[in-house]
Order: C-alpha cells, then sequence, then structure tokens
C-alpha cells in the first residue's frame, strides 16, 4: 500500500499568510501536511504531489523528516481549466499501481485513523447543511451509494481509499470537468461496495474563516511573527520561515553553527527555511536534568535587568544551542518553555531563587559550610557573592564534575573556597568522601539536594538523610530539598493552580520528558506526612514548605510578571528543614 498526498494546488480560499504553501499553514506550530504524515506509519512509501511553490514543501519536508520515504512528483498543470485533485493524482499514476490511499492537505483530524486498503473507501463527516456550497456531499449510510453537489450532512472530506485501482484509472482518465477541474469523486462515483470511513473531528483548513477559528479553539500559539514569516515546533525541530530568503542568510551568517556530531545543529539553511534548534539530548547523556535547569537559568538570564528574578552569567556555558537562545532572545525562549508547560519556566526560576536567598541569608548569619548534594551545573558559589568564610563542596559523580569544570571559565570569583567531590554513591559513602575532601562535623552547615528526590529511591534518599543527620551531630544543619507530591500520580489536578488545561496531560508529559528527553526517570513522590516522618526519624524539623503558589506574587509580582492562577505549578514543593543542637 501506498499513500499519495495531494499538495500541488495554490490554496485560493486560504490568504492567511501570503507566499507560504497551503500544506505548511500551521495547526499547533505543526504544518499540516505534518499532521497528515503524523498519522502514518514509520515506514509507508509516500508520494507527495507538488506544484504551487513546490521548493517550499520539499525542501520542509526534507529538511524537517528526513527519516520518511518520501517521493515527490511535480504537476506541470496546478491551476486553472483542466486542473485538480483528479489531474494530480493521474500524474502520479506511475508510482500508484497498486492499492493506495490519497489525501489533501486541507483535511485537518485530531483522532487516530487506520489506513489501510482492504477495501474500496472514503472518507465522511458530519457538517451544518448551510456549509453544503463548499463540498461535493455523500448519499449513503454503510456504503456509497452517490456523490452530488447539493445541500446535505454528510460530506466527501478528501480522503479515500483505493483497492480496485486499476477500474479507477480508468474511470479517472475519461471523467469530465466538474467546476472547470478533474475531481476524483467522479473516478469514486463509478467504484462499486465504497465503504464510508467517518471522520469524526473533520476541520476543513482550506477555507480561511474555517482555519483561523479552528487556531483558536485548539489552543494558544505563535505562528506568525509577520504576515511574511513563520514558526513550526516538528519532528523535535524549530524551524522559523522567511518569505524573503535574504532574512534567513542575514540570520544564518550572525550565528554560530553547532559542533558536528553534538545532537544541536541549530542552524543551517534550506530555502527559506532556518533550522532554530534540533531539541534533541546531547550525546553526553548524565547530564541532561543539569542541562535542563540551566536552560531555564539562561532564559531569564536574557531578561531585561528590571525584568530579571535571577542571574546567572556562567548558564550558558553549559547549554547546548546557547548561541541560538541568546540570539532569539527571552520572549522567544519563554514562549518556547510555555509551549511545553505554562508555569515551567517560572517554577523552575522560583526554586533557584527561593535556594539562592536561603544560601545568603544563611551565610551573613554565620553558616561555614555549604553542601551542595548533587551540584549538577549549580553555580552559586560564582554568582552569588558569598563570604570567603563560606567552605562550599559541590558533590555529583565525577564525569558531571569534570565535565563542568571543562565548561566553567578559567578565572571564576570564589573558587578558591569551591571543593567539588566526586562520588560513585553505588559503591562510596558520601560521609567518607566529604570528611576526605575536608568537611568539618564541628561547623554549622547548609545542605541542598535540589530537584533530586525524583530521581532516587526513597531507600537512596533515606540513606542520605542519615548520612547528614551523622554529618551534623555536633554542629546545626539546615538541609533543603525539594520533593514532588504523590498527588502527580493519583490526582494530578491538585499539583496546578485552578483552571490549568489538561493538568493529567501535563503531568504525564512532564514526567515521559524526564524519562525519555533526559534520561532520567521521576521514581519517587512523597506526600508532605510522608516527608515529614522520614526528616523526624534523623532529627530535622519542617520551618518553611513552599510552592511557586506561594512564591509567585514574592517574586515575579515586582517585576510585573505574576502568573495567573491557571500557570501555576504545585506539584514541587521547596523544604527547609533544620536541627537544634543544645
Amino acid at each position: 500500500m501506498k499513500f499519495c498526498i495531494l499538495a500541488a494546488g495554490i490554496g485560493s480560499r486560504n490568504n492567511v499568510l501570503h507566499g507560504l504553501h497551503k500544506g505548511l499553514l500551521p495547526i499547533q506550530n505543526i504544518p499540516m501536511i505534518s499532521h497528515v504524515i503524523s498519522k502514518l506509519e514509520s515506514k509507508q512509501e509516500i508520494i507527495v504531489a507538488v506544484g504551487h511553490l513546490s521548493d517550499q514543501i520539499i525542501s520542509y519536508l526534507k529538511f524537517v523528516h528526513p527519516e520518511r520515504n518520501i517521493k515527490f512528483i511535480n504537476i506541470d498543470h496546478f491551476s486553472g481549466k483542466g486542473s485538480g485533485p483528479g489531474y494530480s493524482l493521474l500524474q502520479c499514476k506511475e508510482e500508484l499501481q497498486c492499492p493506495f490511499v490519497f489525501g489533501t492537505i486541507d483535511t485537518f483530524f485530531d483522532e487516530e485513523v487506520k489506513f489501510d486498503v482492504k477495501n474500496n473507501w472514503i472518507g465522511v463527516a458530519t457538517i451544518p447543511s448551510n456549509h453544503s456550497k463548499n463540498y461535493c456531499m455523500v448519499k449513503g449510510e454503510k456504503k456509497l451509494e452517490s456523490l452530488y453537489y447539493g445541500i446535505g450532512n454528510t460530506v466527501y472530506n478528501g480522503f479515500a481509499g483505493i483497492y480496485d485501482y486499476k477500474k479507477f484509472w480508468n474511470a479517472l482518465e475519461t471523467s469530465s470537468l466538474v467546476n472547470n477541474e478533474h475531481q476524483v469523486t467522479s473516478a469514486i462515483d463509478e467504484l462499486k461496495n465504497v465503504e464510508l470511513k467517518n471522520f469524526k473531528n473533520f476541520h476543513d483548513t482550506g477555507i480561511e474563516e474555517k482555519y483561523v477559528n479552528l487556531r483558536k479553539k485548539i489552543g494558544k500559539e505563535i505562528v506568525f511573527a509577520k504576515n511574511d514569516e513563520a514558526i513550526f515546533i516538528d519532528n523535535k525541530k524549530v524551524v522559523k520561515y522567511f518569505s524573503d530568503e535574504t532574512k534567513c542568510k542575514n540570520l544564518t551568517s550572525q550565528t554560530i553553527r553547532g559542533t558536528e556530531g553534538s545532537g544541536s545543529r541549530y542552524l543551517d539553511i534550506v530555502n527559506k527555511f532556518l533550522l532554530l534548534n534540533c531539541m534533541n539530548k546531547s550525546i553526553f547523556t548524565k547530564d541532561g536534568t543539569a542541562q535542563g535547569v540551566a536552560k531555564q537559568r539562561l532564559i531569564e538570564t536574557l531578561a531585561k535587568p528590571d525584568k530579571q528574578v535571577i542571574n546567572d552569567p556562567y548558564a550558558d556555558s553549559f547549554v547546548i544551542g546557547a548561541g541560538f537562545m541568546k540570539l532569539m532572545g527571552h520572549s522567544f525562549n519563554l514562549w518556547l518553555a510555555r509551549k511545553f508547560a505554562p508555569g515551567f519556566h517560572e517554577h523552575l526560576i522560583s526554586r533557584t531563587r527561593y535556594i539562592d536567598e536561603l544560601i545568603k541569608n544563611s551565610a551573613t548569619r554565620g553558616v561555614e559550610q555549604y553542601v551542595i548534594l548533587g551540584a549538577g551545573y549549580d553555580s552559586r558559589a560564582y554568582r552569588l557573592e558569598l563570604p570567603s568564610s563560606l567552605r562550599i563542596f559541590e558533590v555529583d559523580q565525577a564525569e558531571v564534575l569534570d565535565r563542568k569544570c571543562s565548561k566553567l571559565p578559567k578565572e571564576l570569583p570564589n573558587s578558591e573556597n569551591v571543593t567539588y567531590v566526586p562520588v560513585d554513591f553505588s559503591h562510596q559513602s558520601l560521609t567518607e568522601r566529604l570528611l576526605d575532601s575536608g568537611f568539618d562535623k564541628t561547623k554549622s552547615t547548609v545542605f541542598t539536594l535540589e530537584g533530586v528526590t525524583q530521581y532516587i529511591t526513597k531507600e537512596a534518599f533515606n540513606s542520605t538523610m542519615k548520612e547528614m543527620a551523622m554529618l551534623s551531630q555536633e554542629a546545626n544543619s539546615i538541609f533543603v530539598l525539594s520533593f514532588v507530591n504523590e498527588l502527580l500520580n493519583n490526582k494530578p489536578e491538585d499539583c496546578f493552580g485552578k483552571g490549568y488545561l489538561d493538568p493529567e496531560k501535563k503531568a504525564n508529559l512532564i514526567k515521559d520528558l524526564s524519562a525519555k528527553a533526559a534520561g532520567e526517570p521521576w521514581i519517587s513522590f512523597y506526600s508532605i506526612e510522608e516527608l515529614e516522618g522520614l526528616l523526624a526519624q534523623n532529627g530535622y524539623s519542617i520551618e518553611e514548605n513552599v510552592t511557586l503558589e506561594d512564591l509567585n506574587s514574592l517574586y515575579f509580582g515586582p517585576v510585573d510578571r505574576a502568573l495567573s492562577e491557571d500557570q501555576i505549578f504545585k506539584l514541587e514543593h521547596f523544604v527547609i528543614a533544620k536541627t537544634k543542637i543544645e
């Protein structure tokens, strides 16, 4: 079976974006033609009939979907008398000498459809009768009786499966013009036993009004920056289209290409398209989460100084594609983060700011040691202007710490007070490694475990707390940690603000992204009661327990960026616990 996409016409019914191929009109920032392709199996052989603005559609698909088995057929006559979908299909005849399915790029359907050709079938949908003038109508219930132009409720939606392909070709070659065009419906009407395949969620994007209304209905998106530009997020790539090739070339000349083989090939030209950022993980797989957090710190640092909640001049050292991010600026990057999950960026930044303030205040009050557990690409030691009296220990896997050292500038403020403590937790003791590195059990200490508890077993977390308790027997300590609420699994709506869109879907998306993109799945979730009990067993009592909901107005209000309730994250809690030595 082969699949043929008819994409040659000029799309005269929709002029939303001048100069852009109709197959590239985006819904949820994904081009219409990619929505069609996404319904097909990965190895499906695809024939695409192209004509009007063929260079765009060919370049785009080769650029964004290189893994797909696609063959392009150039249609010599795609507008005016004698053109039409039937003519385009006839030009593909040699490639379609077998059972096949064909469809248009004007049809959007948000549902799973199995495209097979065990028999002849056509796609149908139900519409209001007052819209009949725009469509070919279908007579019949389960089987096609006839196709006609008139008033009705059942419409042919542009998709069909042709099993009796020889009979179909004979009928199409001898068919007459309808409305001055070759119509595939003339041939379909000659076939016997044509089944009706119902597409429940049918939307015709070929009509401008319907396309615009669908975009509004489906959800928030930034599609067109200007009349002659568009942004696509497709197949793990961010692509920008320019009607003017010069803009694309100028932008490329200003930006450094990604390192070959890094998985980040983030600038490359194909005609009028610019691949801005390939959102694949880097080759180095042990820093997926650390990179993701550093990326959010970089985004925040790109904001205007009077709009910043935190500033991290070192974040760009760790982020693949940092050059692109800087070029596109704070607003664009923040928009991308919100496409993933509204409030996600602010959640991570509020956590960062919360711990920043705790560390600075603790140092001011005389705390002498700071231990960063799972340090990753943390940069507090260098960016917070901490007093020289504060000794800092950064604990993590040796590979992560080595990579961190290689990325940071050689000259760093306060570096003489920082000790890297590589630990292999599978067979090394945290206590022994810290003591060997100069940790002093008689000095007051702040321990931080930021964004880690969800990635480790509860047994490992409890073991870590026991070691911290042993290290804090002779002096008071503060333990700052975050944890993911167990409600994320069984009652996700309680982990987001009131009115948050699709909380269950977003909860699963966040967990899936961590597991698949970062390679670090979330495995442990806690109730506050369970966590409080674990802390108490090790001599700690909770002083504060907050979320973005509590910090939103405090941090983002003063810079006029406070979030509405329907963008609030409450899934991860930030906790301060303390010991007290009499």
